[in-house]
């Protein structure tokens, strides 16, 4: 169920929830490559977590303005 919680939250809630589970998915992807028995990011690579969660919330971003977009131009279009 946190799946599924997780991805409705990343499609529909707010920047902050957006960004918590981003950020956290992304730690453990990173901890999960590092492949060592860490269980936080060190700090020196803080950056990678920053970097990469920053590239993902504007990715989900482009696309929430996409599909909000399209309704918008299909609502104009039926409109008529």
């Amino acid at each position: 169920m946190a799946i599924t919680y997780e991805i409705k939250k990343l499609l529909g809630g707010s920047s902050d929830e957006r960004l918590e589970i981003i950020e956290k998915r992304t730690r453990e992807r990173l901890l999960l490559i590092l492949g060592s028995d860490l269980k936080e990011v060190p700090p020196e690579l803080e950056y990678v977590v920053l970097d990469v969660s920053l590239k993902r919330f504007n990715r989900i971003g482009s696309r929430r303005h996409a599909v909000l977009l399209t309704r918008r131009i299909k609502h104009d279009l039926f409109r008529i």
